[in-house]
């Protein structure tokens, strides 16, 4: 949502990204009163075949969006971003996925990321000291710290029904992303891969 000044980098990391399996690109776009949209229709014309724009007729909010655009992901695996973030690692997709390929019990992975100010000048990294989190208590238990520019999970919201029928998502405003990660732990291990691949927006 008014993203006009940073979208572009964001969807650049995307198209950087160089794999040897298939992704799309799914964006929520939240009925913006800059020009958010149309910067990405610019994309999408550009990119019919990778991009889809979810787009909102009035702002929703942050959960509605949020919740609609992991629906409308297809995708077995699920990489996250905000669209003020933007990745910085060209693999980053194919060293995440091969570390949920080789294990069967991984549900996701998150990594390092770079904090940036308006300058993009590095003021420190997040987490501080990463950390493998084998289920939800661990999860609960420790101080959150989990970019969501960094975040890849196996996507459990294939199902369509699924945020309505878990109580986590009701009442909540902000802080989705909190939920997903916990979503991500209770299904097995939420694993820590210790390279910097992304730039999140301070």
């Amino acid at each position: 949502y008014n993203h006009e000044s940073f979208i572009k980098d964001t969807v650049d990391g995307f198209l950087e990204q160089k794999t040897d399996f298939p992704f799309e690109i799914v964006i929520g776009e939240d009925c913006s009163t800059d020009s958010t949209y149309e910067i990405l229709i610019k994309y999408k014309e550009k990119y019919p075949d990778l991009i889809k724009i979810l787009h909102s007729n009035k702002n929703e909010g942050p959960l509605v969006n949020w919740l609609r655009t992991l629906r409308g992901c297809r995708g077995d695996f699920i990489a996250m971003t905000d669209g003020d973030d933007y990745w910085t690692d060209c693999n980053k997709l194919t060293k995440q996925l091969k570390v949920l390929e080789s294990d069967a019990t991984y549900s996701g992975v998150y990594h390092t990321v770079n904090i940036v100010d308006k300058d993009l000048k590095i003021t420190g990294k997040m987490p501080k000291k990463g950390k493998d989190f084998p289920s939800i208590s661990d999860f609960i238990d420790s101080w959150y710290e989990i970019p969501t520019c960094s975040v890849m999970f196996r996507n459990f919201f294939l199902n369509d029904n699924y945020h309505k029928d878990s109580k986590i998502f009701k009442n909540l405003e902000y802080i989705v992303d909190y939920s997903v990660d916990a979503l991500i732990s209770e299904r097995g291990v939420y694993k820590f891969l210790d390279e910097n691949m992304a730039n999140y927006r301070l």
